[in-house]
């Protein structure tokens, strides 16, 4: 078995959070891209005549922040084909008696903003990612800019399944478009190609906030003094699994050192690093996974202050868990993987200590129980009828051998 050199270890989790920041800032030129053409598309959305009367009031006003404060009265002379369209949206309707022939339903400056938002503000330059949020569903928060110096603020909507579908399109902080006394942004839907989200959004909060540290050795990752991670420092983790996956080991005095490391990680970094665990291609084989963090948590005895990693490694295997059910063997594939954990796993499991941080994994054995039974029979009974099959086999060869034998006596 190697040795495990940390300082060795400590440079492959440079390289890979550089690529991981490197993902990040692809992300960033691909969404900008995105919002031009978002952009390109809902302008050729937009209805003709409103469409030339908007692109008139905006060069006459001068730039976007300025088209930005036109009020309601700004578009008394609102020409007549524009109001025929307004019918055909449903924001008007016809009405002789009226002096116009129409009765409008909306307001003027609302209807502008929302073009001006569509058409203007997705041409945003130097789009960067500013914040992640889980308040009311999951969003990924961008920045931009336009050419007059309007600050512009975008957020991709996230499902269930992590899947962006919404765009919600507004300005940013310092200067939000207040609408009748509210700030005013517009929600627009995606289709599924649109954007395709290709990095570990747990790490994006780390990324965004890192202070500016030179690390070369692993003592550099202990001494960390500022109120801030870097992502080498969540990074180091899988390498770790991934190098007791390839049968490393640690001396006793770099398992102190990597265990005052652990007692070191933050509560909020724990999706983070299984996320980081289940993009290695190594531990796309579940057992591997479990043979990986059973030989951490044995390598660590006793543990002192490990929550956040418990609960890591908890959450990759759930992961792993949701992984098998969309494979070709579905629930089947699911079974076996729990059944193995529970096998592997099992004084973890069990030990009170550990209960709180692993209890997901823990309810989900015992809710499966019946039917992992079920699949432990089916195996049985499998291996049984393998063996039976073998016997009847070697019987048969035997048997013919023996005749063979006869046979060529009898020739004699």
């Amino acid at each position: 078995m190697a040795k495990i050199n940390l300082d060795e270890l400590t440079s492959q989790a440079v390289k890979h959070s550089n690529s991981i920041r490197g993902r990040y800032r692809q992300y960033e030129m691909d969404t900008q891209t995105l919002l031009h053409k978002l952009a390109e598309r809902y302008s050729q959305n937009q209805k003709p005549a409103l469409n030339r009367y908007f692109n008139d009031q905006l060069v006459n006003s001068g730039s976007v922040s300025d088209a930005l404060k036109m009020q309601s009265g700004n578009f008394l002379d609102l020409p007549k084909e524009c109001y025929a369209e307004l019918v055909q949206m449903g924001y008007a309707t016809v009405d002789n008696q009226k002096e116009i022939g129409f009765v409008v339903n909306i307001n003027y400056e609302l209807l502008f903003a929302g073009w001006l938002f569509e058409t203007q503000l997705l041409k945003s330059n130097s789009v960067r990612l500013i914040d992640t949020s889980i308040v009311g569903g999951k969003s990924i928060i961008f920045e931009g800019e336009l050419s007059c110096g309007l600050e512009t603020k975008f957020s991709f909507l996230l499902n269930n399944q992590d899947e962006i579908t919404k765009i919600a399109i507004g300005t940013g902080n310092k200067n939000p478009v207040i609408i009748s006394g509210t700030a005013f942004n517009i929600y627009r839907d995606l289709v599924p190609d649109d954007i395709k989200r290709n990095v570990p959004l747990s790490c994006a909060d780390i990324i965004i906030d890192e202070h500016d540290k030179v690390i070369g050795s692993f003592s550099d990752l202990t001494s960390n003094t500022h109120g801030y991670k870097r992502l080498e420092e969540i990074s180091i983790t899988p390498l770790l699994l991934e190098a007791f996956a390839n049968e490393g080991t640690l001396g006793a005095a770099d398992k102190k050192l990597v265990s005052r490391f652990f007692s070191q990680l933050s509560l909020d970094h724990d999706n983070c690093i299984s996320e980081l665990i289940n993009e290695s291609p190594i531990f796309t084989d579940g057992t591997t996974l479990v043979d990986s963090i059973n030989t951490l948590l044995n390598t660590f005895q006793p543990f002192s202050g490990n929550e956040t990693l418990i609960q890591a490694l908890s959450y990759s295997i759930m992961d792993r868990h949701k992984d098998y059910g969309l494979s070709r063997d579905g629930e089947f594939a699911q079974l076996n993987f729990l059944n193995y954990v529970e096998d592997t796993m099992s004084p973890y499991l069990t030990n009170t200590k550990y209960v709180g941080q692993m209890n997901n994994v823990k309810s989900l054995l015992n809710a499966t129980q019946n039917e992992r039974k079920e699949v432990r029979h089916c195996h049985q009974l499998s291996q049984i009828i393998d063996i039976s099959i073998s016997n009847k086999i070697d019987t048969k060869t035997t048997d013919g051998e023996t005749n063979e034998l006869c046979n060529m006596n009898n020739s004699l």
